[in-house]
């Protein structure tokens, strides 16, 4: 099975590009959630700093 260089070159950049936004995607959702813990623990306060646990 022989593919041109072109294509080879633009399937890895899609793999690339799609496991990029998966992995954006998983750290926003440890962000978020990281900020909920937070907000759960201080109450009222809000979001503390991640270094004032």
């Amino acid at each position: 099975m022989e593919i041109s260089k072109d294509e080879f070159v633009k399937n890895i950049l899609k793999a690339q590009a799609k496991r990029r936004r998966r992995r954006e995607q998983e750290y926003k959702a440890t962000v978020i959630e990281s900020m909920n813990r937070c907000r759960k623990k201080s109450g009222k306060r809000h979001i503390r700093l991640e270094g004032q646990r």
